[in-house]
């Protein structure tokens, strides 16, 4: 819900949300991102993440929060990091710092994923305890060959993944 009215509260945003089985086909020509947040697996329908997929290689973004069935979600690649296991409290530290992360204080975060980042995952904030990425961001090949952004985490909040967590 805070996701939601902070994205509306911009102004320049239209969320259209949805809850799986029935979704809108996730196109190109419908969004410019679309963000996972608490979605149950069960109920996840098999050609979704395929519609995802070919989502992130047209160029549009994919943001996945924190939730305790990530893995069960078969995400796969579409993840910036690998998902190893589930982990406590941690403060949040900026590693890179850009427009995003530049004067952002992002607390803590009650339960995060230990996750790792392969060598062409951008890092923006890791937790202190378990020095796992929490925000991360990866670019992918689009179908017309350039790279495109995706991001995911394992904290939660937005291009993260954290629950219970000032973000």
């Amino acid at each position: 819900k805070f996701l939601k009215t902070a994205l509306e509260a911009s102004g320049d945003v239209v969320v259209t949300e949805s809850e799986p089985p029935v979704i809108p086909p996730i196109t190109p020509e419908a969004y410019d991102i679309v963000i996972f947040n608490n979605v149950d697996p069960d109920k996840l329908l098999s050609g979704t993440v395929d519609e995802l997929r070919a989502f992130v290689s047209s160029g549009k973004s994919l943001v996945v929060t924190y939730q305790e069935a990530i893995n069960a979600l078969k995400l796969g690649n579409l993840l910036p990091v690998t998902i190893k296991e589930t982990y406590g409290e941690t403060v949040v530290s900026v590693t890179v710092e850009n427009q995003f992360t530049k004067d952002v204080e992002f607390g803590s975060v009650k339960q995060h994923y230990r996750a790792e980042a392969d060598n062409s995952t951008i890092v923006l904030a890791t937790g202190v305890t378990s020095g796992s990425p929490v925000i991360a961001l990866k670019g992918y090949r689009s179908e017309k060959g350039g790279d495109v952004g995706s991001g995911a985490g394992s904290g939660a909040g937005s291009g993260a993944a954290a629950k219970g967590g000032k973000l």
